[in-house]
């Protein structure tokens, strides 16, 4: 990964850069942003660029042996450390899934968690990062490096890791010379915080509209209507860009905007067959189904406040959000957040998703009567 294929994120590239060219590199670096924003590509393109053999001021040279081996992904010295589901004929260390990782690395670096969820099959099995991986880590410190200066470790998702983190700390704190750790991640509240304390964190901010389109022209082939269009409502993620393109998300807006509309009558057994199709999308497709359902609620109340040009909805959602803007209070709105946090933390700990979900509805379609709202309204 070349630091000029990374869409903005300029200063960072910068600063790092610059580190490297100083001889100044922090040995822990937290990467922490929002999913497509770059903080992935970064840490590949950091990578590389501190392995290459012919680097200039700027960038990798992208032909030397070592750069060779960063395209591929193949680095001996660049070891990588993610999230996996368990399976006991396939092994228990990440090294045994690297196949697969490389795979949705060379097909696309912004990749998300969704994506990395259905390219494995993660289905309702718990993925995490385990702590025979962790002593895996501490195992190969003490190896020497196979061929360049640096030994670096990259940890991709360091939420993932639990109170199993904690047999890192020691090596992040002190690691032997010439190792690096790159983690990459998108939440700091959900990394041990004797973890987060022990790195420089390094934070990205959202793609501007202008990078978005330009990337979408210039690498998608997509028109430059089309572009602006899908930038707009990408609320700065790259990933949701493609994932716009490829109308991989369509299936989770169509069964917010389905939702709203049961709940609305109400209608018990349409409910009951929508919640089944809810528990049929696996653990994880659930709480991606909450986090957008939030990112809507969101949205309404910027409407509300703001005016309808400064949200990013599809079209075809505008008037679902006209109508909750204009009928939904903002502290039912923020009950109901409150209540969406809630079910993504239960999900994420097992708990029945199917008696949780229909709390849920039964809680918004009480928040909603209660502002005598009809669902003949909306149709009008």
């Amino acid at each position: 990964m070349l630091f000029k294929d990374i869409i903005g994120q300029d200063e960072i590239k910068a600063r790092l850069i610059q580190s490297v060219r100083e001889r100044r590199i922090s040995h822990a670096q937290f990467f922490l942003g929002r999913e497509g924003t770059g903080t992935l590509p970064t840490a590949l393109a950091f990578a590389q660029y501190i392995m290459c053999e012919n680097k200039s001021s700027g960038d990798s040279c992208g032909i030397c042996s070592s750069c060779i081996k960063h395209s591929k992904c193949i680095h001996p010295d660049l070891h990588f450390t993610f999230p996996f589901k368990y399976e006991k004929e396939l092994g228990r260390l990440c090294q045994d899934y690297l196949p697969q990782w490389r795979t949705m690395l060379l097909k696309n670096p912004y990749f998300g968690l969704s994506d990395w969820f259905d390219h494995i099959k993660s289905e309702n099995k718990q993925i995490n990062i385990t702590a025979d991986e962790c002593y895996e880590i501490v195992r190969k410190l003490n190896l020497k490096s196979y061929e360049a200066e640096f030994k670096i470790f990259l940890i991709w998702m360091p939420e993932y890791l639990g109170k199993e983190g904690n047999s890192l700390l020691k090596s992040l704190e002190e690691p032997p010379p010439n190792t690096l750790f790159l983690l990459v991640g998108e939440s700091d509240e959900k990394v041990l915080n004797t973890i987060l304390s022990r790195t420089q964190v390094l934070r990205f901010h959202t793609l501007t509209d202008e990078e978005l389109a330009g990337a979408l022209i210039s690498r998608n082939a997509v028109s430059e209507s089309e572009a602006k269009r899908i930038a707009r409502i990408s609320d700065g993620s790259y990933s949701v860009a493609l994932a716009e393109i490829n109308h991989s998300s369509e299936l989770l807006e169509e069964l917010m905007l389905e939702w709203f509309r049961i709940v609305l009558k109400p209608d018990i057994r349409a409910l009951n067959k929508w919640i089944d199709q809810f528990v049929d999308l696996g653990r994880e497709r659930q709480k991606l189904y909450i986090k957008q359902t939030l990112q809507f609620i969101r949205e309404t109340l910027i409407a509300k406040n703001l005016g309808e040009t400064h949200v990013r909805v599809r079209e075809q959602d505008i008037n679902l959000l006209r109508w909750l803007s204009a009928n939904f209070k903002a502290d039912d709105a923020e009950e109901l957040s409150f209540i969406l946090d809630d079910l993504h933390y239960y999900i994420e700990r097992n708990a029945n998703p199917r008696i949780q979900m229909m709390y849920v509805s039964l809680t918004l379609h009480r928040l909603l009567t209660n502002n005598n709202i009809f669902l003949e309204q909306r149709m009008a």
